[in-house]
């Protein structure tokens, strides 16, 4: 801008020059004229004050005035501020120094002057010099300085946005990384809700997630965003968004979604919400990341924790199987789980109970495998049924409307063996197609196998428990078999006859009992017994002949006839068909009419006399087999030799 005084200087030599050709000028139009040109002189100057006190009072803006070759004539106080300089030190210097040396030799000085004189003004956001070299970020405009639409130079603002570009420069890295993670992360997804209006905003991948379509950055209302969410979920999902809206709480929760055939997608959701100047929350941007592999994972692992602990606690096998439908049931969210066991010869099912959702009726009772289209053989041969859909598997597509009156449409049977034989299985029902995927089978391999040993441990403590208690039950009773055997033994006889026998009939409970352990002392076959008790007696070989229907009796039955036949071998040892070489003894038996009839015959004797009275060994006979079971005997001491018949309930002696 022109000094008021160089102003002055001009308009009075435009007097002197104008006085010289027109004539001197009186001095009263000469006072007249230099009073006027006060005047002027000092609007000038009040007009110069306040364009430098305008000028100087924009601090955050560096205003720099060039004349039309880039020299700068002026400045304000914000350049100062800026750049660094005193306006003296720099008023006369080309304003190429507030660019950078590459920015002056490529000639964007010149450039932004050009642009600014055909354009009427040059925007440039680049980077300058400060006095000490530093370089900041600046954005700014060129424009060229008209006076009476006439070009005097060239006004160039700029301001200092150095933090604000490194800023971005840094949301930008953040971006860079958030999309590298995004991209290294398919289940991480990010979202923004407006809390105010309830206006949900996401990346497509947050609408898949969620089973809803929208494209890219597409609003969504928070309605329809909470009925994607699992009914038992959505209560608390809504709670925890209400309180990042009213509260300013960060929102971090887990829920589920559900999907076609499958179990529910588990999803984490995770925010913070954003406050205006008055603190209320306004905006709640987040990530959402799939986690229903670990969600899985941690719930299985849960399961198969509180299935040990139910199988331990159990006393019998039908706890156990009901604990394990009613884990797996919950587990899988299904409509009906549980076991059944299996006549495979009838080909029936038979439901005693069962665990179903809520709603849901159970099945007990007793189904034909052919009323279902069910492959039996299948099971039979140790592999398990799985049915996606009962309505297009061809095993039950045509018995789908009795499935349908069940409420399964999805299904699962797990075979249970014994010994290789069909006895049960576990099932599972779903009223929606579901897809039995490999680990979800795996799981519930895992989950059958410890309930197998579980329950093979309860049998086998069972077991443990009824031979502690028979064994107890059988010393005591062995014990007073042998007291009175000795009583009975050592009275009237030689110390050494009394040994020998007594000798011979603890060997004769030796082999009752021997006979027992082959059935954990519950039971033996009469056929055993008898052998036994007769195979035992010195030169009885070969001549003791057995025939029978086979028969298992219980083992107070076991040693009563162990006792009784051990007293008839001695006796036709010593006094009977066994003494002589050619004699030999028939033992044959038969069930009719609920009684067992049981003889003994000796043939090949001769001289055969009946006893003047009863000895120990019969009445041995008596009290353990014939009393003890409420049977009765018969002897008859033919010439021939000697005739024994046995007459017992079978009630009585055979074992269940």
């Amino acid at each position: 801008m022109t000094d008021p005084q160089d102003e002055l200087a001009r308009l009075r030599a435009e007097v002197v020059k104008l006085q010289s050709s027109r004539g001197p000028l009186g001095p009263e139009s000469f006072h007249s004229l230099e009073w006027a040109l006060e005047r002027v002189a000092e609007r000038q100057a009040t007009d110069q004050a306040r364009y430098r006190s305008l000028l100087d009072s924009t601090t955050d803006y560096a205003i720099i005035i060039m004349d039309v070759e880039g020299v700068i004539t002026d400045w304000n106080e914000g350049a100062r501020r800026i750049l660094g300089w005193e306006f003296e030190e720099v008023r006369g210097l080309s304003a190429d120094l507030i660019f950078t040396p590459e920015d002056r030799a490529a000639g964007v000085p010149k450039q932004e002057m050009l642009g600014a004189r055909e354009n009427g003004c040059a925007e440039d956001d680049r980077w300058h010099l400060h006095k000490g070299g530093k370089r900041f970020f600046a954005t700014g405009m060129m424009m060229p300085l008209l006076v009476e639409g006439q070009e005097q130079g060239f006004v160039k603002i700029l301001r200092d946005r150095t933090r604000q570009r490194e800023e971005a420069e840094r949301r930008a890295r953040m971006d860079e990384r958030l999309k590298a993670a995004l991209a290294a992360s398919p289940g991480l997804t990010t979202f923004e809700l407006d809390l105010p209006s309830g206006v949900l905003r996401g990346d497509n991948r947050f609408w898949q997630l969620h089973r809803l379509s929208a494209s890219d950055e597409q609003e969504q209302s928070l309605t329809r965003f909470l009925g994607a969410v699992h009914d038992a979920d959505r209560a608390h999902v809504q709670s925890a968004l209400e309180s990042a809206r009213n509260d300013g709480v960060a929102v971090a929760i887990d829920y589920r979604v559900p999907q076609h055939a499958q179990l529910p997608r588990w999803i984490t959701l995770q925010g913070r919400p954003t406050f205006d100047h008055e603190g209320r929350s306004t905006r709640l941007p987040g990530t959402a990341l799939d986690i229903t592999r670990r969600k899985t994972r941690e719930l299985w692992a849960a399961a198969l924790v509180e299935l040990s602990d139910r199988l331990g606690r159990a006393r019998h096998t039908s706890e156990m199987t009901q604990a394990l439908g009613e884990i797996l049931g919950r587990t899988f969210e299904l409509t009906r789980a549980g076991y059944g066991t299996i006549d495979q010869a009838a080909g029936t099912l038979t439901i005693d109970r069962d665990w179903t959702s809520q709603g849901v009726a159970g099945l007990a009772g007793s189904y034909q495998f052919e009323d279902y289209g069910l492959p039996l053989d299948q099971l039979a041969a140790g592999q398990p049924v799985v049915i996606d859909d009962i309505e297009s598997d061809p095993h039950t597509a045509g018995h789908a409307e009795r499935f349908r009156t069940l409420t399964i449409r999805a299904l699962v049977n797990v075979p249970l063996l014994e010994h290789g034989r069909l006895v049960a299985l576990i099932f599972l029902h779903d009223r929606n197609v579901r897809h039995w995927s490999d680990d979800k089978l795996a799981f519930l391999q895992e989950a059958l196998r410890r309930t197998r040993e579980a329950i093979e441990r309860r049998r086998a403590e069972d077991a443990r428990e009824l031979l502690t208690g028979e064994l107890h039950h059988r010393v005591k009773n062995m014990l007073a078999v042998v007291q009175a055997i000795a009583t009975q033994t050592f009275q009237g006889e030689g110390v050494e006859d009394a040994l020998d026998t007594f000798h011979a009939r603890l060997t004769a409970l030796g082999a009752a009992n021997e006979a027992l352990t082959q059935d954990n002392w519950r039971k033996a076959s009469l056929e055993s017994v008898v052998l036994r008790a007769c195979s035992a007696q010195v030169g009885a070989a070969g001549r003791i002949r057995s025939s029978g229907p086979q028969l298992v009796i219980k083992a107070q039955a076991v040693t009563a006839f162990s006792l009784a036949l051990h007293e008839l071998c001695t006796n036709a040892a010593k006094y009977g068909a066994l003494r002589n070489p050619e004699g030999f003894v028939e033992v044959s038996w038969t069930a009719q009419d609920e009684q067992l009839q049981f003889s003994w015959i000796e043939v090949g004797v001769s001289d055969v006399t009946p006893p003047l009275r009863d000895g120990f060994g019969s009445k041995l006979i008596e009290r353990s087999l014939v009393r003890q079971f409420g049977g009765k005997w018969n002897r008859d001491f033919e010439p021939t030799g000697l005739r024994v018949r046995f007459d017992l309930p079978l009630d009585r002696l055979i074992a269940d």
